[in-house]
């Protein structure tokens, strides 16, 4: 049956240079436990937690749950220089001027 979802069914419609895609499930990942159903475990406890690894296209994109085609460090600073630029127009776009911390306190103070 897996054959025929896979490889058969890609030589059947002449798709020969047909390459994998698959993520390996981590059956020791606690979260997937019991192992009685891996499916229920998969889909409503587990979720990425138990991918380690992903293949696209024959490809690794992503080794021990770190994404291998990411500049995380660039992405990162990315996320920064948005959320410095959100902060600074909060005030602008509110009727009463506050700012983000004056519309939204944190829980607890920052030190």
């Amino acid at each position: 049956m897996f054959d025929a979802a896979t490889t058969s069914g890609a030589r059947a419609l002449g798709w020969d240079d047909i390459k994998a895609d698959f993520a390996p499930v981590d059956l020791a990942e606690p979260l997937m436990q019991p192992l009685s159903d891996h499916w229920r475990s998969l889909l409503f406890s587990a979720a990425d937690r138990a991918i380690r690894d992903v293949f696209i296209d024959g490809r690794q994109v992503v080794k021990d749950r770190r994404v291998l085609t990411l500049d995380h460090l660039g992405a990162l600073d990315r996320i920064f220089a948005g959320q410095a630029r959100r902060e600074d127009s909060v005030s602008a776009k509110d009727r009463a001027s506050r700012t983000s911390l004056q519309i939204s306190p944190l829980s607890l103070p920052i030190r």
